[in-house]
C-alpha cells in the first residue's frame, strides 16, 4: 500500500529558530530562494506494509484495469457532454449577435459569411450532439467500448473548440473581449480536449479499435 503525507515546511530560515545570524553567502541562498516556504508542501510517498483479506479484493485478481476502463468511459461521456454544452452556448450567443449587430447599414446576420459561420455552429453542435448521445446509450445499455466512446470524446471536444472559434469570429473584436462568453467558451473548451485522455490519445484508440498496428510507447 502507498501512503502519501503532507512534506515537511521547505525554505527555514536558520535565524527563524536558531538566532544564527546569516552569512552573505547564506542570504544570497536565501534570497534566491525567496517564497519556497509559502509553496504548497509535495506529498512524501511511504510503503505501508499493510496485509488485506480476500474480502477487500475489488474485482477479479489480475483484471484492475479494466475497472479503471469503465471509468474512462464514464469520464469520456462526461467530457463530451460538457463539450456539447459549450458548442451550444457559442451557437446561441453566435444567432443573438448576429441579429442584433449592425454594421454598414444593416444587421450582420443578413451577411452571407456571416450566415455561413452560424450555419457551420449549428452542423457541428447538432452531430456532436448525436455521437454523445450515442456514447451514453451504449453506455447505459451495458455495451461501451473504446471505439465509440474515444470517438464521442474526441469529436465532441474538438467541436467545441472550433465551434467557440467562429462564435468568435461572429462578434469580431468584441468576441476577443474576456466580458464576451465566446471568449469564455474558448478557454473552457481548450481543457476538453486535454481531461480524460488527449486527442491525441484518443485518435490512436480509435486507430487500435479500427485494427491498425498502434504503438502506445
Amino acid at each position: 500500500m502507498v501512503a502519501a503525507s503532507p512534506a515537511e515546511p521547505q525554505g527555514r530560515r536558520p535565524d527563524q529558530t536558531s538566532g544564527e545570524k546569516l552569512s552573505s553567502d547564506a542570504a544570497a541562498e536565501e534570497a534566491a530562494t525567496a517564497g519556497e516556504a509559502d509553496r504548497w508542501p509535495a506529498p512524501v510517498l511511504a510503503q505501508l506494509h499493510v496485509r488485506l483479506g480476500d474480502d477487500a479484493l475489488l474485482g477479479t485478481l489480475g483484471q484492475g484495469r479494466y475497472i479503471l476502463h469503465k471509468g474512462y468511459h464514464n469520464g469520456r461521456i462526461l467530457i463530451s457532454a460538457l463539450a456539447v454544452g459549450l458548442a451550444q452556448g457559442c451557437l446561441d450567443h453566435a444567432i443573438a449577435y448576429a441579429k442584433e449587430r449592425e454594421a454598414f447599414g444593416r444587421r450582420i446576420g443578413g451577411f452571407q459569411l456571416v450566415q455561413k459561420m452560424v450555419a457551420d455552429i449549428a452542423v457541428k453542435v447538432e452531430t456532436a450532439r448525436l455521437i454523445a448521445r450515442k456514447a451514453a446509450w451504449a453506455y447505459d445499455s451495458g455495451t461501451p467500448d473504446d471505439y465509440t466512446m474515444s470517438i464521442s470524446k474526441y469529436y465532441c471536444a474538438e467541436i467545441a473548440s472550433e465551434c467557440a472559434d467562429l462564435a468568435i469570429q461572429v462578434h469580431g473584436g468584441s468576441g476577443f473581449m474576456n466580458e464576451s462568453p465566446p471568449s469564455r467558451y474558448w478557454r473552457d473548451t481548450r481543457i476538453v480536449r486535454i481531461g480524460d485522455g488527449t486527442s491525441q490519445i484518443q485518435v490512436l484508440l480509435i486507430a487500435k479499435a479500427l485494427g491498425l498496428d498502434v504503438d502506445f510507447g
